[in-house]
């Protein structure tokens, strides 16, 4: 959202396909067709129709040969991110068949080319929002001024492992201590990849 707020107050033409829930392409997500997601500021670049010769896909690799097929003949740019300090082994012919990738930071563009991505790689740094206040998140969930959050944003999957960390959680804190876990996930295992 951020991104393509950026890129519309640069006055460059854009159109936008969000990416929602559905299983069309048998990866948990599929583009969505309509003209409003609900949004004031970007429904009027929900899939508007205009000339275009580059499509960005600021998505999992996963999804990138369904786009090329979509977009034929347009230049295919990724964005993505990885964690460790190895890609998947499944990624890198799909990292090579687009024509540029970007990736938040120089750490991930080092990794990347290490494991052998050919295709030329941009640093585009996130773009941050302004930060709430800090006490709001605290009021928002019940949170207690002087406990220690631990935080963490991740899909529910077996490689994030955040079944390992709720325990491990548990077994570090009593019900006594100031700290408190807050975990933000989704009810869908989003890394599932069908090679072929």
């Amino acid at each position: 959202r951020r991104y393509l707020k950026g890129l519309l107050k640069t006055g460059i033409p854009l159109t936008w396909t969000p990416m929602v829930s559905g299983m069309s392409w048998d990866l948990g997500y599929q583009p969505f067709l309509g003209k409003s997601v609900g949004d004031p500021e970007l429904d009027p670049l929900c899939n508007r129709q205009i000339d275009y010769d580059t499509v960005i896909l600021h998505l999992m690799p996963e999804y990138y040969p369904q786009w090329k097929k979509l977009e034929n003949g347009k230049k295919i740019i990724g964005y993505t991110v990885w964690e460790t300090d190895k890609i998947p082994q499944h990624w890198l012919p799909l990292l090579n068949a687009v024509d540029l990738l970007f990736v938040p930071c120089q750490w991930n563009k080092q990794v990347f080319e290490q494991c052998r991505v050919m295709t030329p790689i941009l640093v585009i740094p996130h773009i941050a929002e302004p930060a709430e206040p800090a006490a709001t998140p605290r009021n928002r969930w019940g949170i207690p001024a002087e406990d220690f959050v631990f935080y963490t944003i991740n899909v529910w999957t077996e490689r994030k492992n955040l079944s390992q960390l709720i325990e491990a959680y548990l077994d570090t804190f009593q019900a006594s201590d100031a700290v408190t876990l807050l975990v933000k996930t989704s009810f869908r295992d989003s890394t599932k990849y069908k090679p072929g």
